[in-house]
């Protein structure tokens, strides 16, 4: 049983593409998969809240968090924190709200983890993931601005195949973290304020530690294999800070 930890804000486009490519999962039991989001409330056409209830509608186990101030929601690592704390399932996977999984992902990724060695699931397991390069963003744009919202995306991985690609190794918690929830401190995990624009990310008096201390504080770094980053894709985006925060556009 899984838990995918997702934060997002005004992503409700791509995010109906990822809970599209979760919904059709196979050979994997729905009700095996927990979906918590944490967002800002009454943003965005159609709203987060409207894209949840359409995907709890049709099947998906998806449990809420809900910010009405924004400087509250940015303390990412707070938020994670939040995650981390009441989450009901062995394993929490931290993933942006715009990945898009293979049919097979999940059922591969329980495989595999139930043959890996003890040591590897005592680790922070990580994959990279199949992105479009920065050039080539505006053809993510296309394809995602060319149905309405909310649906079920028939396929979306297969739809994915059309687009520019660029395989990608770097992790960290927005693309693909896996933790074992067992393993894991849950009062340790902040983002380092010091490599942030935004220093309230984190709350007086806490210490900061980056994705890489929380890691280390869990064990080793596990890396999957290949095929879990090549059966992922990145729906790439143009970064947009406005008044010094990083908000985004509706997409």
């Amino acid at each position: 049983m899984i838990t995918i930890a997702i934060q997002t804000h005004n992503f409700q486009h791509r995010l109906c593409w990822m809970l599209s490519s979760i919904l059709q999962q196979e050979f994997f039991n729905l009700h095996d998969i927990t979906v918590h989001i944490a967002f800002m409330a009454k943003n965005g056409t159609p709203s987060t809240e409207s894209v949840i209830q359409y995907f709890q509608s049709k099947g998906l186990r998806i449990k809420t968090k809900t910010y009405n101030q924004l400087r509250h929601f940015e303390q990412r690592g707070i938020v994670r924190n939040r995650q981390l704390k009441y989450c009901k399932t062995p394993w929490l996977l931290f993933a942006d709200s715009d990945m898009v999984y293979s049919r097979t992902f999940f059922h591969a990724l329980y495989l595999h983890l139930e043959e890996s060695q003890p040591s590897a699931r005592r680790s922070v397991i990580t994959a990279g993931r199949i992105s479009q390069p920065n050039d080539q963003k505006d053809a993510t744009d296309c394809l995602v601005e060319s149905m309405a919202y909310p649906q079920v995306i028939a396929d979306p991985f297969e739809r994915c195949q059309i687009l520019p690609k660029k395989q990608m190794s770097n992790v960290g918690a927005g693309f693909f973290q896996l933790v074992n929830i067992n393993e894991c401190n849950h009062g340790g995990y902040y983002v380092d304020p010091l490599k942030c624009a935004d220093r309230r990310w984190t709350e007086k008096g806490q210490k900061a530690r980056s994705d890489a201390q929380f890691r280390r504080r869990i064990g080793k770094k596990y890396k999957l294999p290949d095929w879990f980053s090549t059966h992922q894709i990145h729906l790439n985006h143009a970064r947009d800070k406005e008044a010094g925060e990083h908000l985004e556009i509706q997409r």
